[in-house]
């Protein structure tokens, strides 16, 4: 089980407290400024635990299932897709009873599509996920 607790301060900045089981990994590293590309839809506070996997099924994993079979890029978007690595983070971000959830990968460069936007980060401390195994099962139990 992980805990995590946000307090936000006057300078939009905030800190964060975390108590973790032993499912997943836990980095604190110091990133510098980060541009993100990717696409996003907007979902109420109570309908995320299952809006987000809606989200990454139709919107990810059914549209572009035949980009990740061949792995050829035949627009715009698909070549951001791969160039970008977007699938590789998701995002969410408060905008008050609801939040963006963003599909997203780190932006190289070069043109953005449309319906697909940038978000950047200033220079901060992260606090780093991971684990292996199936999808986001630790965050959702």
């Amino acid at each position: 089980m992980i805990t995590i607790t946000f307090s936000l301060t006057n300078q939009n900045k905030f800190f964060v407290n975390i108590k973790k089981a032993d499912v997943m990994k836990l980095e604190y590293k110091h990133q510098k400024e980060k541009t993100i590309i990717g696409y996003y839809t907007e979902i109420k506070m109570n309908e995320g635990y299952e809006k987000c996997p809606e989200f990454w099924d139709k919107e990810y994993g059914e549209k572009y299932s035949k980009l990740f079979t061949t792995m050829i890029p035949e627009n715009d978007e698909e070549r951001a897709i791969l160039e970008n690595n977007i699938g590789m983070y998701a995002l969410c971000v408060d905008n008050g009873g609801e939040f963006q959830y963003w599909i997203v990968g780190e932006y190289k460069g070069g043109s953005v599509p449309d319906g697909f936007s940038l978000y950047s980060f200033p220079e901060s401390e992260w606090a780093l996920f991971s684990t292996k195994g199936p999808s986001l099962l630790p965050f959702r139990n």
